[in-house]
């Protein structure tokens, strides 16, 4: 399985990289709107994971962006932000490392099953 993992902090992308990475498959991270968009635009994924509140392009730009090229979309987000619907599951800050991950395989599994936003 291939992530994309967008958040602005680095240290963050960088602590779910290493566990995520072990049980997950490969993660790809991103700090930024732009470096997002590039990525999704050479490489293929199975999911993505974004922070709400990344630098450089609106996040529903990237969401837009990420149903084109049909992959499903997590976004992460401090609470008091308003919920896009184009995201198809959402998780709010602060979360552990196993509650991203069961949150990833049922995103995944709806997808499968056609259950997730067009």
């Amino acid at each position: 399985m291939k992530i994309l993992f967008a958040a602005p902090d680095r240290d963050l992308l960088e602590c779910y990289k290493s566990i995520l990475e072990n049980d997950m498959g490969e993660l790809i991270a991103a700090f930024d709107g732009a470096q997002v968009l590039s990525l999704v635009g050479s490489e293929k994924f199975d999911i993505s994971v974004l922070d709400c509140d990344l630098p450089r392009v609106e996040f529903d730009r990237l969401t837009a962006k990420m149903k084109e090229k049909q992959i499903p979309v997590i976004a992460l987000t401090n609470g008091h932000k308003a919920k896009d619907p184009k995201a198809d599951a959402y998780l709010t800050y602060p979360f552990t490392p196993d509650v991203i991950e069961d949150l990833i395989r049922k995103t995944l599994d709806r997808a499968k099953k056609g259950q997730i936003n067009e």
